[in-house]
């Protein structure tokens, strides 16, 4: 499941108050909630955590043991998945699903 959806879902569900049990953890770690006689419940999201879980999205690694130029494998790791979308794309043609 995506963060954002997630953080979303964790939101609502303090909002409305019907807390999930196997979502309890979560509360307490991506959101201060306080209660006010006056003003009600407020929800505010703590930024810090939120997006420390956010730093990494969307960042993978490559290794290899001969290629050391990072741009160089990340060159013929591009290239490799163009040659196998057009060998799908043939395959699709010809009807060899």
């Amino acid at each position: 499941m995506e963060s954002n959806e997630y953080l979303t879902k964790l939101y609502n569900d303090l909002v409305s108050g019907d807390l999930k049990d196997y979502r309890a953890k979560d509360y307490d770690k991506y959101f201060y909630v306080r209660e006010t006689p006056r003003r009600g419940r407020k929800i505010e999201p703590i930024e810090d955590i939120i997006n420390e879980r956010g730093r990494n999205h969307g960042f993978f690694t490559l290794l290899s043991n001969e290629v050391k130029d990072p741009y160089e494998a990340l060159s013929l790791y591009r290239s490799k998945e163009i040659v196998v979308k057009a060998f799908g794309n043939l395959k699709e043609r010809l009807n060899f699903r």
